[in-house]
């Protein structure tokens, strides 16, 4: 294959820059373990990350897929289409990520990370001089009887953590990061766009002394004449965000419902602030009681929401 793997790491509680993750106090290694790279046959790699040091470790680990690049067009479905049209102008009203190389304004950058559940499936693809390169692997943790794991089909667990995507434009590279980052901005909408985040136990992976953190990642390298072959991709062999589920009872969807709401506003506490602020809401007053908003606020941020 004409790719190469890398690992690199930020720490929490350091800047904002990752660098090679020998430097970050994290042991990590590739093992491939069968396939050819192709859509039918994907190369498979065990990463290994291992913290062999008497302190706990806590940062975002990026594994990164570099191909030869000169012009190329990314495919992160749910989020990113080629660049997004990054080469039209950026003084527009509404705005939405975009790539462009340099140093541009808001809202376009060189590079984006994202969460896991951003994407409609868990994988980043780019094409360039006519071939098709991509990455997959899980978009999120899960606690199971045997442990810490990144979840894939046929895994059952409980939520406790995000994985994430990248890419980047000037490096010609793919990512998938256990741990995650919304940067360098977030979007909530088009007139929402919050800046990066710091690093914290939410959206890092921690691992104690002598603790050792494995999950698979399949990587594709083959010829592409067009970026359908990217969209065949994603549809035959990209592994999905959760397995299918049976129907079932109205409570027990509702149960369901209200779980998942649960877990997401433990791990993003900010969208109960959020919520509060949208119009037509009533405002809790010191004890606790909500005034009604008024109907004309609510019409007005219908269209809003």
């Amino acid at each position: 294959m004409s790719v190469s793997l890398h690992l690199r790491g930020r720490v929490c509680g350091q800047d904002e820059r990752y660098r090679p993750l020998a430097e970050t106090g994290l042991h990590g290694a590739f093992a491939q373990t069968g396939g050819a790279g192709t859509l039918a046959d994907p190369a498979l790699y065990t990463v290994t990350l291992r913290n062999e040091s008497g302190a706990p470790w806590q940062g975002v680990v990026l594994a990164e897929l570099a191909f030869p690049h000169k012009e190329p067009r990314f495919f992160l479905p749910g989020f990113l289409y080629g660049r997004n049209r990054g080469e039209a102008p950026l003084r527009v009203d509404n705005r939405f990520p975009r790539l462009r190389r340099g140093a541009p304004q808001l809202p376009a950058s060189p590079f984006w990370m994202v969460r896991g559940d951003r994407l409609s499936h868990p994988a980043a693809f780019a094409l360039d001089g006519g071939r098709l390169y991509g990455l997959s692997a899980g978009p999120y943790l899960v606690n199971t009887q045997d442990g810490r794991r990144l979840w894939e089909p046929g895994v059952n667990g409980t939520l406790c953590g995000y994985a994430g995507f990248a890419c980047s434009l000037e490096e010609g590279t793919l990512g998938h990061t256990i741990g995650y980052e919304n940067a360098p901005w977030l979007f909530v909408q088009s007139h929402d766009i919050r800046e990066r985040a710091p690093l914290g136990p939410d959206n890092c992976l921690t691992l104690g002394p002598g603790e050792s953190f494995s999950y698979q990642l399949a990587v594709y390298d083959l010829p592409a004449p067009a970026m359908r072959a990217a969209a065949r991709g994603n549809r035959r062999h990209c592994r999905g965000h959760r397995p299918r589920r049976l129907a079932g009872r109205r409570a027990q969807l509702l149960r369901h419902c209200a779980g998942a709401a649960g877990r997401q506003l433990l791990l993003q506490p900010h969208l109960l602030d959020q919520l509060d602020q949208r119009p037509g809401r009533g405002r809790a007053d010191a004890a606790g009681r909500v005034a009604p908003g008024r109907r004309g606020d609510a019409r007005a941020g219908a269209g809003r929401d």
